[in-house]
């Protein structure tokens, strides 16, 4: 069996993958990786570029007899371009110049249960992975490239090595926020795939409306931007930005309802197309949005981090700012008002927390830029198989004055204690029960045999006025 050779410095090395190409004849069941390091960019070079170029539509995207999905490049050297008959992107460009980081794509998924499991070949030898990473394996696989990296952690750390996985934990801020692309894994499921689909078509399709007409922008689609740049011109503008032309958060008043029923109305024009009746459309969308992914701990950083965010299927890939205003079109239409205060109750939780945080940012979150107070009050219902990661999952989105070590080794209630103090005890106090709870830990947990340093640290950090007692709780 496959055991990791251990990096020359964990604190500036990540390992990669790169998949073999499937090949005719080959089993279509059997997956083999290869194993490379390389040195993660330097803190102060980590920064993206902006501004990248758009490509300008072509009529021959709308074809009538094609089907029709956005992809979306948005990271450095690529373009806004529209396939036929989609397929997952990747980049075949893992070359650097002396100095910069690996050019890699970083995956967010879920673990799932230890079995059903499956063997892969990692370098040549055979390595066990659990079954939701062997099919998004199998996915990315159909169009790979020799040259593509990726980071996934179930194969680039070895978790077994307690000293190794901390100090990749500890900078796994970094490696979302550095990866060209973080896709979303979602699950090998029939219904993401089709909503996947549907969406980039619908959205092509409020496009494609437009272009007959393009000589006359009076009755061109009249969706503008806040600059009063008609949407179509501003995808022809090499200085918009994917986010710029497509946050619909930017849009204002009549246009942004002229938009939703827009999309709304080429939503159901395929659905029609498609033969897919609404009710089971609307049951489609109800289980993408409870799927359990959501609920992770770890997607909270990786998503709000991440430069180029897409969301994976099993034949379709869709950027974030499209999925995002799928999301909004389908959502406002099949909410109600006692559904929009569910909504409301569970703003930052899940998938909208997620939808509402990038909206706000009008993308990527920076590093190290969020207040604690906004990431702790939905963690304790946020799902991991180690109760420590909710809070190292989100260390890399909070200000950090001083740093923070990750360490696998102490328990829960060490890690209580080493948080308090680390926080400001005027800002630790607000907190001291949230954190209690973000680790699973009550009053009885932490009193029991505490330390003279112990005391000392709760007595600085708990409010004066009021006293954690167990009555309290």
């Amino acid at each position: 069996m496959f055991t990791h050779q251990p990096l020359d410095d964990a604190r500036t090395q990540i390992r990669l993958i790169q998949i073999v190409p499937w090949q005719d004849g080959d089993d279509e069941e059997a997956i083999s990786l290869k194993l490379v390091v390389r040195e993660l960019k330097a803190e102060e070079d980590n920064d993206h570029v902006e501004g990248d170029g758009v490509e300008c539509f072509d009529e021959q995207w709308f074809e009538e007899d094609e089907s029709r999905a956005l992809v979306f490049g948005a990271g450095p050297g690529t373009n806004a371009r529209l396939e036929t008959d989609s397929h997952v992107t990747t980049s075949s460009d893992d070359q650097s110049e002396p100095g910069e980081g690996p050019i890699y794509t970083a995956l967010s998924y879920m673990w799932g249960p230890p079995e059903p499991s499956r063997i892969i070949l990692l370098d040549g030898q055979p390595f066990s992975i659990r079954l939701n990473l062997w099919q998004c394996l199998r996915v990315l696989r159909k169009h790979a490239s020799p040259e593509v990296c990726y980071w996934i952690d179930q194969l680039c750390i070895d978790q077994a090595r307690l000293v190794e996985r901390a100090e990749q934990v500890q900078r796994m801020d970094q490696i979302y926020f550095c990866a060209d692309h973080v896709l979303v894994w979602l699950g090998d499921h029939d219904y993401v795939d089709t909503l996947l689909m549907l969406a980039g078509r619908s959205v092509s399709r409020v496009y494609a409306s437009s272009l007959d007409s393009i000589n006359n922008a009076e009755e061109v689609l009249r969706v503008k931007l806040p600059e009063g740049i008609l949407l179509l011109s501003a995808l022809q503008q090499s200085d918009h930005s994917l986010e710029d032309v497509l946050d619909f958060e930017r849009l204002e008043g009549d246009e942004l309802s002229l938009f939703k029923e827009s999309f709304q109305l080429a939503v159901r024009e395929e659905l029609h197309d498609y033969g897919l009746h609404e009710d089971t459309f609307l049951e489609h969308f109800a289980r993408m949005r409870q799927n359990p992914y959501w609920r992770r701990a770890w997607i909270i950083q990786e998503s709000l981090l991440a430069y180029d965010l897409r969301i994976l299927g099993p034949t379709h890939e869709l950027p974030w700012p499209v999925f995002a205003l799928f999301h909004e079109a389908v959502r406002s239409v099949d909410e109600d008002d006692e559904r929009r205060n569910d909504r409301r109750r569970e703003l930052y939780n899940g998938l909208f927390r997620i939808l509402d945080i990038r909206a706000f940012n009008r993308g990527p979150c920076q590093r190290n830029g969020l207040p604690f107070s906004a990431l702790t009050t939905s963690m304790p219902s946020a799902e991991c198989a180690d109760i420590r990661d909710r809070f190292y999952s989100i260390l890399g989105l909070v200000p950090q004055e001083r740093p923070f070590e990750v360490d696998y080794t102490i328990s829960t209630r060490t890690l209580y204690f080493r948080v308090l103090d680390w926080l400001e005890p005027a800002e630790s106090q607000l907190y001291v029960h949230a954190i209690a709870v973000l680790l699973h830990l009550d009053v009885t947990d932490i009193q029991e045999g505490i330390s003279a340093d112990e005391q000392r640290i709760l007595e600085l950090h708990r409010p004066s006025a009021l006293p954690w007692t167990e009555a309290e709780e």
